[in-house]
């Protein structure tokens, strides 16, 4: 089973994580092993099922639109607890997850960190290497570009009912229609937040881990 954390740096960041929160209750709870918890200040951990393991990569995709440039960390680690501990409240787990944080260390100042472990040597150095650039493309989305990409990514959501869809097609002019503005807006929006390229590393991320 994954263990997953997310460790804001700012405190700043607290109300953000709010939205974060009903975006991962309504995609991403059916594939998670627990509910998503605060472990300590500014620390929630959840666990992934290794079924669904793939989806980690646009779960960070959906925190990120909505934390920008807000500094945070992402830690998956795998096989650090058996399936047994399923059964189990996460709070018991507390000691697995300090060690975890501890040796892991602190993100750089104002980055964001994605840090894969356990899911085998040459893996977790594929999976490092493309989280550097996955968060160097998220996490400098401007405010106008995360807007267009919240809402096309919650109509990708409503049409396709799967958070690892990340199809475009027929649905700019909606997005455009949501936020009143032109279809021509969107796609340069689109194109200045790299989304095809944030998209495709998501893809290879996702095959990768699954």
């Amino acid at each position: 089973m994954i263990l997953a954390l997310i460790k804001l740096e700012s405190p700043k960041a607290q109300r953000a994580f709010e939205d974060v929160h009903q975006t991962l209750e309504e995609r991403y709870r059916p594939l998670l092993a627990h509910d998503l918890q605060e472990m300590s200040p500014l620390c929630w951990a959840t666990t992934v099922k290794p079924l669904h393991a793939g989806m980690v990569s646009y779960l960070v995709f959906d925190f990120m639109i909505h934390l920008r440039q807000t500094p945070c960390q992402f830690i998956f680690s795998n096989d650090l607890m058996d399936f047994r501990m399923q059964q189990e409240p996460l709070d018991k787990s507390q000691g697995l997850i300090d060690e975890l944080l501890t040796s892991i260390g602190p993100a750089p100042q104002k980055e964001s960190r994605i840090s894969f472990r356990g899911f085998g040597p040459r893996i977790d150095i594929c999976l490092n290497a493309l989280g550097l650039l996955y968060l160097d493309i998220l996490q400098s989305l401007t405010k106008v570009e995360s807007e267009v990409l919240s809402s096309l990514r919650k109509l990708q959501y409503g049409k396709y009912k799967n958070p690892m869809e990340s199809k475009t097609f027929g649905l700019q002019k909606h997005v455009a229609s949501e936020l009143g503005k032109s279809p021509v807006a969107i796609h340069k929006s689109l194109r200045s937040a790299k989304y095809e390229l944030a998209a495709s590393t998501a893809r290879s991320m996702s095959e990768i881990i699954g």
